[in-house]
C-alpha cells in the first residue's frame, strides 16, 4: 500500500476507535474533536517513525513502537489537560486509555 494511504488509514482508523471511546466517556462534542485534533497531531508521526526506524533502519519492532507510543501518550495527555481541561492524572489515564484501545485494535485486526 502506497505510504499515504497506510498512514490515513491508520489515522482514520485512530481517530474513529478513540473518537468513540472519548465519545462514550464524555458525550461532548468538542471532546470528539479535541480527540481528533490530537491524533492529527501525534498519529502521523508515530507511524512515519515506526516505518523508517523498524522497516528502513531493521530496529526492532516491540522496544520502537512502545517507546514512541508513550512518547505520543504524552504529548496527547498534555493535549488533553490543557484542551478539555482535565487534571495531569485523569488526562494521562486517558491518553494512556486511549493509545492502548486504538493500538491494540490496530494489532487484532493488522
Amino acid at each position: 500500500m502506497e505510504l499515504a494511504l497506510l498512514l490515513l488509514r491508520n489515522l482514520l482508523l485512530t481517530v474513529a476507535i478513540e473518537g468513540a471511546a472519548v465519545a462514550l466517556i464524555f458525550r461532548r462534542r468538542e471532546a470528539i474533536l479535541y480527540s481528533a485534533v490530537v491524533n492529527v497531531m501525534t498519529n502521523p508521526i508515530l507511524n512515519v517513525l515506526v516505518i523508517g526506524l523498524c522497516g528502513l533502519l531493521s530496529l526492532p519492532y516491540a522496544p520502537v513502537t512502545a517507546t514512541l507510543e508513550l512518547a505520543a501518550a504524552a504529548a496527547e495527555a498534555w493535549a488533553y489537560h490543557a484542551l478539555l481541561p482535565l487534571p495531569w492524572p485523569k488526562s494521562a489515564g486517558l491518553s494512556l486509555l486511549l493509545n492502548a484501545l486504538s493500538f491494540g485494535t490496530g494489532l487484532l485486526i493488522a
